[in-house]
């Protein structure tokens, strides 16, 4: 027969033979891993060296496994399974993480094959279970590197990059990690982390795009950055609202969000997956409001030496572009405004629809609606000092997220919870 009927809460259900002793066979490997555990950890008391010693015994059963070229994959399948729950679960006793850390460095994309996507996933799993930070340090620096290789390779199609194979599976580890990790500081560290990296995907992106031909630019400058968008959403699903954050958390939530003005990600136009849409969506939540931390105008003016929107490399198409999706977004606009809109370098226009499509996707977005972020950018001195008008751009993006808490309240039921919403909200546009 080709399938077993399983009855599983009175449905019938046909399931493969092969998925059915798959099943069994991952049981009975993880039973058997989880004793010999065991077994490890009460040997490590009486020889701390036991583990490598274990090693070295699985070098050799490797080698001559490779040799003989039979159950070779499965025995290097069972093998890595085997180390990371080792590492796991002994990652208290001292250099266990460190010992099989460099086991699979020096096994990982040697020959690339999918035993390295499953190297990344004990990688990613020794992660969530908080080895030694010398260990999460080397893991998290080789994910980086994947990342942005693998990124390049795509903008040169080059198809002999070593990491090409297991860029998704660092993505999808990252994603895991994002979901799973523990503690507070943990999760911080890992928000600036993978801030660090999109932004750093981002330059590469932006590099790459400025040597393309026009009509691969979209696709070529976008490249893995996009795909980092839910792992970032995932985490910040977890963490509270960020604010007052420090100036290094701050600036790279600037740039994320000039990135993804700049590579289209807050336009829900089919371009790309809706998923990094909803990312998008989820990150303005949370996502601390993108004014000066300072009383001086220097960030404002900083602005243009930003990666992102630097304006020797933008055409005057491009800018007279952002000017009218500018101008789109807030019509009917003020003369005042248009005026100051015609007049915006490139870097100010990309500042600008940052923090439209942050705060009105904010709006929209949150189960919670205030006006208080939109008056913390009017209330910015650096704003409030430009001289090309910013300010009136920014207070037009004002009255269209004011608009939207309107329609938000409105389909609120009419209860103490709302009208105690909008109580709160009173002083702030009186004030």
């Amino acid at each position: 027969p080709k399938g077993l009927t399983i009855t599983v809460n009175g449905v019938n259900e046909i399931k493969p033979i092969s998925d059915h002793v798959e099943s069994q066979f991952e049981r009975l490997r993880n039973s058997s891993i989880e004793n010999l555990c065991i077994a490890l950890r009460a040997a490590y008391t009486l020889d701390p060296f036991c583990v490598p010693a274990l090693l070295a015994s699985l070098s050799n059963r490797l080698y001559t496994a490779e040799k003989s070229k039979n159950d070779s994959s499965l025995i290097q399948a069972n093998t890595i399974v085997m180390l990371g729950h080792i590492a796991v679960s002994l990652r208290d006793t001292a250099k266990t993480s460190d010992t099989i850390l460099q086991f699979f460095q020096q096994r990982f994309c040697r020959v690339p094959s999918s035993i390295d996507v499953l190297i990344v996933d004990q990688l990613g799993c020794m992660i969530i279970a908080k080895c030694d930070m010398n260990v999460y340090e080397e893991i998290m620096r080789m994910f980086s590197t994947i990342t942005v290789e693998a990124g390049n390779a795509l903008y040169s199609h080059d198809q002999s990059n070593q990491y090409r194979h297991v860029s998704g599976a660092v993505i999808n580890a990252l994603a895991n990690i994002a979901g799973n990790i523990k503690g507070e500081n943990e999760m911080n560290e890992l928000l600036v982390r993978l801030l660090e990296l999109f932004v750093q995907l981002g330059l590469e992106g932006k590099r790459a795009s400025e040597k393309a031909p026009v009509a691969n630019k979209a696709s070529s400058s976008a490249g893995n950055l996009g795909m980092l968008i839910p792992v970032i959403a995932v985490l910040i699903r977890r963490l509270p609202a960020i604010i007052q954050p420090k100036p290094r958390l701050h600036k790279l939530f600037r740039d994320f969000w000039l990135y993804c003005v700049v590579m289209g990600f807050t336009n829900d136009s089919g371009l790309w997956p809706s998923e990094w849409y909803d990312g998008v969506k989820e990150i303005a939540i949370k996502s601390p409001c993108l004014v000066t931390q300072t009383s001086t105008r220097s960030q404002m003016r900083e602005l243009q030496y930003t990666s992102a929107v630097r304006n020797e490399s933008v055409s005057l198409n491009q800018l007279q572009e952002l000017k009218s999706q500018i101008l789109q977004h807030l019509n009917p606009a003020p003369p005042e405004v248009t005026a100051a809109v015609n007049k915006l370098s490139f870097a100010q226009a990309t500042y600008l629809l940052s923090v439209y499509y942050l705060e009105t996707m904010r709006i929209q977005n949150s189960n919670d609606p205030s006006l208080q972020p939109i008056f913390d950018y009017l209330s910015d001195y650096a704003i409030q000092k430009d001289k090309t008008g910013l300010w009136h751009c920014v207070s037009s993006v004002g009255d269209k997220v004011f608009s939207l808490f309107l329609n938000a309240m409105s389909t609120q039921a009419k209860d103490e919870t709302r009208e105690k919403k909008i109580r709160i909200s009173c002083p702030i546009i009186i004030g």
